[in-house]
């Protein structure tokens, strides 16, 4: 009789075990749906900015995952909030940044506390190879008026926003000219190059170069600035390194110094008269031979 109810009490163990899993399996919550439009785009030389949609049930956080293509093993994940669409791979949680001399695989899946997603995955295609610098000019400031024979200096800032250092020094041209177009016939009016140091990706540097204005008509003409004059830096775009600005050519007010001339009879009977100017508006002086 005793094993008769322990054989009838095993019994009903085991069948509402069977029921009890039978349950389970009627009522488990299913996957949240696996998140769509998943890309990847790279925002820096160390950056990669991820996106994706997602409508479904309610989440505890999305996770993604990261591996280099080649290495086989998945790093990470971090962890987006719920109503996060986007997310910035800078290598925090992927214990170094993603260098963009690789191609890196990221997978993404929702997770509502119980189970993860299907995961999407996205490559970062067309970011596999270094990029290259691309220097522009962002402003240049010279004298509104300035005169023939002076020397002036023209404040600019250039930046790099290439995707990679530029990896040397680079210089700086000045030129004017009667137009705002770099041509042949423009003529060079830097004192001396202007020498830039190496520039990181997405940097800028300003600073000024030295120009002397020479003889030239009075009235409008222009300065223009080109930045790696002499081709030593390769720029993913090279028609964009010159910017220019108005100025107006004047000669500078001068009187006579003194009341003294010099007179010279030349062989052959060739009169010459010398004599001494001084500029009103710098002090400076030169002497003039006529004949």
């Amino acid at each position: 009789m005793r094993n008769y109810y322990l054989r009838f009490f095993l019994s009903m163990l085991a069948l509402g075990f069977c029921l009890l899993v039978g349950i389970n399996d009627i009522f488990a919550q299913a996957p949240p749906p696996t998140p769509s439009n998943f890309s990847a785009q790279r925002s820096s030389s160390t950056s990669v900015t991820l996106s994706w949609s997602y409508s479904g049930v309610s989440l505890v956080e999305f996770r993604i995952w990261r591996r280099q293509e080649g290495s086989g093993s998945w790093k990470g994940p971090s962890r987006p909030s719920p109503s996060a669409r986007s997310y910035v791979d800078n290598g925090n949680a992927y214990g170094g940044a993603p260098s963009q001399e690789f191609t890196w695989i990221y997978r993404i899946a929702a997770y509502d506390g119980h189970y993860n997603s299907d995961p999407a995955e996205v490559t970062s295609m067309g970011i596999v190879t270094p990029q290259d610098p691309d220097l522009v000019f962002t402003s240049v400031t010279a004298p509104d008026d300035v005169d023939t024979g002076e020397d002036y200096a023209v404040d600019f800032t250039v930046e790099n926003n290439g995707l990679a250092e530029t990896g040397s020094d680079f210089f700086v041209y000045a030129y004017l000219s009667s137009d705002n177009i770099l041509s042949s016939d423009d003529v060079r009016i830097d004192i001396d190059p202007k020498r830039v140091g190496a520039m990181p990706s997405n940097n800028t540097t300003s600073t000024n170069i030295d120009v002397h204005i020479p003889d030239w008509p009075m009235g409008p003409a222009y300065i223009i600035l080109k930045v790696d004059a002499t081709g030593v830096i390769d720029e993913s775009d090279e028609g964009n390194n010159y910017i220019f600005t108005p100025v107006n050519i004047d000669t500078p007010d001068i009187e006579l110094v003194g009341r003294a001339f010099t007179l010279e009879v030349a062989a052959g009977g060739t009169l010459k008269l010398k004599y001494d100017i001084r500029s009103l508006e710098n002090s400076k002086s030169w002497q003039v031979w006529l004949g």
